[in-house]
């Protein structure tokens, strides 16, 4: 290691394991001077090389700062950009933001792209499920590069080996396999990023593997034939069963999302599988539902009975939309009653007391998502404000730590990233929809925060504004085209009661009902159609 100034010290000194550099700095009358300091770490070609890079820099150190707080400015501080009446989310969506541009790293020739490490400083490179939870959240703040570039070295591998990665060397070796969920999961997080980017490119390269590696693991790891995939999951308990609620939960994402590329695409094959989406959510609720305990199963054993082990889990049939809405709703009650405690919030597995117990971020992130998903915008307000605390508590002060308390890693991307697509499509509610020029905005308003602002919002080619106030007894949302090259349509849901005295641009209106997803519930809401440039401003009154 080489360090020092672009000035010259006064005295130096090694004492033990200590170097110490002496400066004579002249400090005007009300003034001010600079040191500005380089180190240089070399583990490859000793300290000759790492000499000759210090003498290389250190004559452009004031260059370079200049460039590195030019990016951070541009990345960070611009962009997609939040704020709303607490400020401890505004400075959490801001670190959110700087996590993900310190988790880039760049490991050419040995990756093919640069992409997203799983945390820092224990697991500095790729990890399949931690990305398969994050580059939607990493996108929609605006990162597209970072999120295709996971993506597509994950999709590399599925390639090659015919089903997901869990888990890749910094130096691009492939180091195993573990959770049968990843493949599926892989699938339906592809169509996602889609939906964020309109990157027909990467759809059209993304589906012939996406489809290949659900027939492989269909044939491969579905003995018995029964529809549900065998293998490890993402939890572990001793007597478990083969098959896992998280595998047959990404199954059917994995399947909407199938039929939703291929209709994208002009493919064959949508109604297949949508069919199969349909007959395995069908067979879903009646083989994982437990009418004594009213709760999931997390797993099922070889002859079809149930094991009951109260993981976090039991949240993922209503993230993805594969459980029933009146099934949906119990559990959701459940969750809240038993699963969350005060201090730290969703706790990885049920007990009779969880007072105190820790969690994990994503937990949090995963419940919020839902509870906003599902018009419960308390318990994910909550949850959220939750996950905020991290970053602003006594460890890596910035840093979305793994869990509450702080524990593993300083920063983790399956903290950050659900994290920021938690706010932006949770909170805020915009929700890209398939095809181009679409999209469907369900905002919530929390009963303790006063307003939020989301600018920039990308969504393809285009850019959007949405803000929400509470103003007297009337809630008001303004949402605002700022950019793109067709008007945008979809649908404006809405939260609360739906003969709640509603205007758009000044004008009465009356809602219709349709479902939502992925709940499946019925809910109030309103086509809209934005030119560029357009404004809509909604208001309904306040319960």
């Amino acid at each position: 290691m080489v360090f020092g100034s672009d000035q010259s010290p006064t005295a130096h000194a090694v004492e033990g394991s200590n170097g110490i550099l002496t400066y004579s700095v002249n400090l005007p009358a009300r003034g001010e001077a600079t040191l500005c300091f380089l180190i240089v770490g070399e583990h490859q070609d000793g300290v000759d090389a790492a000499r000759s890079r210090f003498k290389s820099i250190v004559g452009r150190m004031s260059e370079m700062l200049a460039r590195k707080e030019a990016l951070y400015r541009d990345q960070i501080l611009d962009g997609v950009k939040f704020s709303c009446s607490d400020p401890a989310m505004n400075e959490a969506f801001l670190c959110a933001k700087a996590n993900v541009v310190m988790s880039l790293m760049d490991l050419r020739p040995g990756y093919p792209a640069p992409c997203l490490a799983a945390g820092f400083p224990i697991y500095t490179w790729l990890f399949g499920c931690d990305s398969l939870y994050s580059t939607a959240g990493v996108a929609a703040a605006g990162f597209d590069d970072g999120a295709r570039g996971t993506l597509e070295y994950l999709l590399h591998f599925a390639g090659e080996h015919k089903q997901g990665a869990h888990e890749v060397a910094r130096n691009g070796r492939l180091l195993g396999w573990d959770h049968i969920q990843e493949t599926p999961q892989l699938v339906a997080v592809c169509w996602k990023h889609f939906q964020w980017t309109g990157d027909r490119n990467f759809l059209a390269k993304t589906y012939p593997v996406c489809r290949e590696i659900i027939s492989h693991a269909l044939a491969t790891a579905d003995k018995d034939h029964d529809g549900y995939l065998e293998g490890p999951g993402l939890m572990e308990q001793a007597g478990m069963g083969p098959e896992r609620i998280d595998s047959a939960c990404q199954l059917y994402a994995t399947f909407q999302s199938l039929a939703a590329m291929a209709e994208a695409l002009g493919e064959s094959g949508v109604h297949n599988y949508r069919h199969r989406a349909s007959e395995l959510k069908r067979n879903f609720n009646r083989d994982w539902w437990n009418p004594v305990e009213k709760m999931w199963a997390c797993s099922l054993r070889p002859d079809g009975t149930q094991t009951m082990d109260d993981f976090w889990a039991v949240v993922f049939p209503q993230q993805v939309g594969i459980a029933d809405p009146d099934k949906a709703a119990i559990v959701l009650d459940r969750i809240q009653k038993e699963w969350v405690n005060d201090q730290w919030g969703f706790v990885h597995q049920w007990k009779p007391k969880i007072a105190g117990e820790g969690v994990g971020v994503v937990h949090n992130n995963v419940l919020a998502q839902t509870a906003f998903a599902y018009g419960r915008p308390e318990l994910g307000w909550r949850l959220l404000q939750l996950s905020a605390e991290p970053p602003l508590k006594e460890r890596m002060l910035g840093a979305f730590d793994e869990t509450m308390p702080g524990g593993g890693d300083l920063v983790q991307l399956w903290s950050f990233g659900p994290f920021l697509e938690c706010v932006v499509e949770g909170l805020a509610g915009i929700r890209p929809l398939p095809g181009s020029h679409r999209v469907e905005l369900f905002p919530q308003l929390p009963r303790n925060l006063e307003w939020f602002k989301l600018q920039d919002c990308q969504i393809g080619q285009h850019r959007l504004k949405l803000e929400q106030r509470r103003i007297g007894k009337r809630i008001t949302t303004t949402v605002t085209h700022t950019l793109g090259g067709a008007p945008l349509s979809g649908r404006f849901w809405l939260s609360g009661d739906a003969d709640a005295n509603i205007t758009t641009n000044g004008r009465a209106v009356k809602p219709t009902f349709q479902l939502i997803q992925p709940s499946g519930m019925e809910r109030a809401g309103m086509h809209l159609e934005l030119s560029v440039g357009q404004k809509l401003r909604i208001e309904r009154e306040d319960f």
